[in-house]
């Protein structure tokens, strides 16, 4: 299945909660433009050319205002991320139990034990992560579009010269994902290797025991998790260098974008 095809059919599992999600998001990601329309305002009202006959002390209230929201907007939001994510992760995990149990017990895993448990709990999570990513990709499109029309109001040649590091971005993007899918599809197989032995040496126990191969036993172990050690810091190191990238160049100041997708729930592969 086509990965947009899954996101689709998860977003039809719960239509008003993933849309919920997106419009609270949404709003939380445009909010950020309205203390600097007050702040115009006001600098307007200073000049006797204000939109907005509410004086300045009304300004600074409908800023207090802003600010108030937008700690409601963010509560509602984070918790209804939560529920969104994990509502989707959990009906994954659960289709593909009943899937495992409704094939014979020579086909049910084609894969290793632990290669399947990784199954279970990364692979949905990622799934998770991607779907909650839209609304992210929603509010940055609203945002943009809003931004780009703003700013064009005022100096349309400004505007190109500071949308032009997106462009820096774009390129940046195209280059690294098919290293960031190599680099995470290397951890995967890194850890289902870990879990896996870990499987096959508690089933053993008595046999490894008699057969006095403890340290061998622990000495392959060892070797597994330095792998996966390895490949879970060569993922994590190029994601973060990726993020620095986008959140220098687009620049990350208090209220953006960047600020308040940190309090989005994100759970991401930790090298151990």
């Amino acid at each position: 299945m086509k990965a947009y095809r899954l996101l689709w059919r998860l977003i039809r599992y719960r239509p008003w909660l993933y849309g919920l999600n997106a419009i609270l998001w949404t709003s939380i990601a445009l909010l950020p433009m309205i203390p600097g329309l007050i702040a115009r305002e006001f600098f307007d009202t200073l000049t006797g050319s204000a939109r907005l006959d509410i004086g300045v002390w009304g300004l600074i209230a409908l800023l207090i205002g802003v600010a108030l929201g937008r700690v409601v907007l963010v509560l509602g939001g984070a918790l209804t991320d939560i529920l969104h994510r994990f509502t989707m992760s959990t009906l994954l995990r659960r289709n593909t139990l009943e899937r495992i149990l409704q094939l014979p017990g020579a086909r049910a895993l084609p894969e290793s034990p632990g290669e399947a448990i990784t199954r279970f709990r990364e692979d949905a999570t990622q799934v998770e992560d991607n779907l909650s990513w839209t609304v992210d990709m929603i509010g940055a499109v609203s945002f943009a579009a809003a931004s780009i029309a703003v700013l064009f109001s005022v100096n349309s040649r400004i505007t190109l010269y500071v949308f032009l590091p997106l462009v820096a971005v774009l390129i940046a993007a195209q280059v690294g994902s098919a290293k960031v899918d190599r680099y995470r599809k290397l951890a995967r197989e890194a850890t289902g290797k870990v879990t896996d032995a870990i499987g096959e040496a508690w089933g053993a126990v008595q046999g490894i025991q008699v057969a006095g191969a403890e340290d061998h036993v622990v000495a392959h172990l060892s070797r597994l998790n330095e792998d996966r050690q390895q490949a879970m810091l060569r993922d994590r190191a190029f994601s973060l260098v990726l993020e620095s990238i986008y959140g220098n160049t687009v620049s990350s100041v208090p209220g953006s974008s960047s600020s308040w997708r940190q309090v989005r729930c994100r759970r991401g592969p930790s090298p151990s």
